[in-house]
């Protein structure tokens, strides 16, 4: 085997000796690049300066032996051939050497078998290293590969990268190159000058800080890292790999082979300052984008291959895909995480409006109602002119407390708010009742309204009020979009399903438009919301809800002849409640109601409910005037609580007198705030009951009421 450019460190005394080792050595046509030295501390220093492929050893000399050379030898690299040569050496003395890790002795006077042993160490240390490396490079790409699966956030992975490639490669120095916007700055970096990395930061900027451009209008790096970020490098120029790589173990030997003044510069402007010798730039790629690069530098020569350097631009091309796709999740992180403040704000937003429209919405609806009865106290009750004018107030408030309803309730159900509270109730008196309550609005239309019931049990476990919800919507609409003729309800019942339909003889739905009018806002003929009115969201609200339960909506039409809706809804079979029945008259004399509420047109609205009877009404405008109350004696049977006061909210309030009051006190939590999962926070602080605004007198009698 030829042995070329092989690397021999004589330890020797005797330089006649050293020199008849090289000519042996030479006489089998290797090309020996030698050193002799015969101290500890020139072989330690030989050792640190350069990669040696063996080393021959004399066994004794005047300052040491081969023993303490071959300790030095193993501290420094514990696979490097060692092999002793000797004029005179004892059994007993070569047995300690093999056993401390000689590879070989011979005698020098049998020279003859040096070249022989020679080539079998180098090529068993070539092979012992080759395991080694492909073993360490397996176990290189296994770390990486499991950083790259296991973690989420691209700043750990590119600082663990980092490290790892340092300890792999043995260099000095490494940093990671990523694009930002139109630069390569150095995401992180380790064993470079502060200077040299701030010079980096701004190899794009001219003196008066501009971006400089090429012909093409793309940002030029004026180092070597450009070339290689721009996959640019001159035509055939050494140091450059096919894939686009830049690499050298003696950087003032390459720039002796280059006769082109564009590389000098290039270099000079970066590595070339700071004297590195061993220099590796790898591309890392997504696809055919070139992101970044992985920048390994040493002063030292020789600490490269282009076995190495392939390696890594195999391990960067996987490095590149998946920063590449942690870069795109970070960037879907923040905009899933601008999206959920988005909702947040529309939330916040579309509770304050609920709030500040329900307030004053209470007002409205309840006095509207007092004056109704005042009319009739008064004798006024038959002046059809004063009652048209409160019918239409009454009928404008509950229009549009249904447009607010409908709104919140969509956004509330899409923003994952869906409240549970499954009760008892008789599913054919509910559903004869949702019916019923259409029945002046369908005479004043001439239509007839007709219902079919199959066998119903008396009562069942299940959502009562979100069934009444989908009759009024899909009753209401039914009665909107037809001019004459008849609405039908029909509902069977089978399996705990109560499965129902409601026909019209209306204007029908076009066949192509079916499957869009469950979306919220939209109508099939989007002018009739100009002539029929409402919002669009009756059907969105209806298909939600039927989805959160598990329930099914089926539409059939045919425009002109009418619409059939049916629906699936899921409830299951009790035993008949014995507390199902009305309350009865209601009757407060005596009793302490105390209010906390800070809007005076609420407080007003409850003094005149409140007032005739018979209780004993306190009111508070604020956490501090319900304290004084409290704490002059009174103790309260029931207190209404505001949820949104001046100085605290009904949960505050809620919690003082939790701690100051008798066990048996009933809270009311009555507020305009409805959005969300605020009925199930108020029942867990411990309300009794969630009362929203507006709200009439008799759903507040019938919560004060004691049963």
């Amino acid at each position: 085997m030829e042995i070329s450019s092989t690397r021999v460190l004589i330890v020797d005394d005797s330089e006649s000796d050293a020199e008849l080792v090289v000519r042996r050595l030479r006489r089998n046509g290797n090309n020996i690049v030698q050193q002799r030295v015969d101290t500890a501390a020139a072989l330690d220093a030989a050792l640190k300066q350069q990669r040696w492929d063996i080393i021959i050893a004399d066994f004794q000399m005047p300052q040491f032996n081969a023993l303490e050379a071959l300790t030095i030898c193993r501290r420094h690299d514990p696979e490097l051939p060692f092999v002793v040569v000797s004029g005179t050496i004892g059994e007993a003395t070569a047995v300690a050497l093999m056993k401390a890790g000689a590879n070989d002795y011979l005698m020098k006077d049998n020279l003859a078998r040096l070249a022989p042993v020679v080539e079998r160490e180098l090529a068993e240390a070539q092979t012992r290293r080759t395991r080694r490396l492909e073993e360490e490079r397996r176990q290189f790409a296994n770390r990486v590969l499991r950083l790259l699966n296991e973690s989420v956030d691209r700043v750990d992975v590119i600082s663990g990268l980092l490290d790892m490639c340092k300890e792999f490669s043995g260099m000095e120095a490494v940093g990671i190159r990523l694009r930002c916007g139109e630069d390569y700055p150095y995401y992180v970096s380790t064993g470079f000058a502060n200077d040299f990395i701030v010079r980096g930061e701004h190899l794009t900027l001219s003196v008066d800080d501009r971006l400089v451009r090429d012909e093409n209008n793309r940002p030029v790096l004026r180092c070597l890292c450009g070339l290689v970020i721009r996959a640019n490098p001159p035509v055939e120029h050494p140091g450059f790999t096919p894939v686009g790589s830049f690499w050298t173990n003696g950087a003032g030997e390459w720039l002796a082979r280059s006769d082109d003044n564009n590389i000098w510069r290039h270099f000079a402007q970066g590595c070339g300052r700071e004297k590195f010798e061993s220099i590796a730039l790898i591309p890392l790629r997504a696809g055919r984008d070139i992101i970044g690069l992985l920048h390994l530098s040493d002063t030292r020569p020789d600490r490269l291959s282009l076995d190495q350097v392939q390696f890594l631009e195999d391990i960067g091309a996987g490095i590149g895909i998946a920063l590449q796709r942690l870069r795109t999740g970070e960037e879907l992180r923040h905009a899933r995480d601008e999206a959920e403040a988005a909702n947040r704000a529309k939330s916040e937003f579309l509770a304050t409006i609920s709030h500040e429209i329900r307030t004053p919405l209470n007002g409205i609806v309840g006095f509207c109602s007092l004056l109704t009865d005042d009319l009739k106290t008064l004798g006024m009750g038959e002046n059809k002119e004063l009652n048209e004018h409160l019918r239409i107030i009454n009928q404008c408030g509950s229009t549009l407390e249904g447009i607010i309803n409908d709104v919140l309730q969509i956004s509330s159900i899409e923003s994952g708010h869906f409240l549970l509270s499954r009760e008892s109730f008789d599913p054919g008196r509910l559903l004869h009742d949702s019916l019923a309550a259409f029945e002046f609005r369908a005479k004043e239309k001439n239509i007839r309204l007709s219902l079919t019931l199959g066998a119903m049990p008396p009562q069942v476990l299940g959502e009562s009020r979100y069934l009444k919800q989908i009759c009024f919507n899909l009753i209401g609409n039914a009665i909107k979009f037809t001019a004459a003729g008849q609405v039908e309800l029909r509902a069977e019942f089978e399996d705990n399903i109560i499965t129902a339909t409601i026909s019209d003889t209306g204007i029908g739905i076009p066949t192509a438009l079916l499957d869009k009018v469950t979306q919220p806002f939209y109508q099939a003929d989007q002018s009739s919301r100009r002539q029929y009115g409402g919002t669009g969201l009756g059907l969105a609200i209806v298909s939600r809800i039927l989805e959160k339960l598990d329930g099914k909506l089926t539409i059939s039409s045919r425009e002109g002849f009418g619409t059939s809706i049916s629906f699936t809804f899921p409830v299951k079979v009790t035993g008949i409640d014995d507390n199902f029945a009305p309350p009865h008259l209601h009757s407060f004399r005596g009793m302490n109601i105390l209010a906390v509420e800070d809007d005076p047109v609420c407080m007003c609205y409850l003094k005149k409910i409140l007032g005739p009877t018979g209780s004993n009404f306190y009111g508070a405008e604020s956490f501090s005037a319900m304290k004084s109350i409290c704490t002059d004696g009174m103790v309260p049977e029931v207190v209404l609580l505001d949820l949104a006061l001046p100085d605290a909210d009904g949960f505050q309030c809620l919690a003082w007198l939790q701690k100051h009051l008798p066990d048996g006190v009933r809270y009311i939590a009555q507020t305009a705030h409805v959005l969300g999962d605020c009925p199930r926070k108020c029942e867990e602080a411990g309300f009794d009951f969630f009362l929203a605004k507006p709200y009439s007198k008799n759903a507040l009698y019938d919560l004060i009421y004691p049963q």
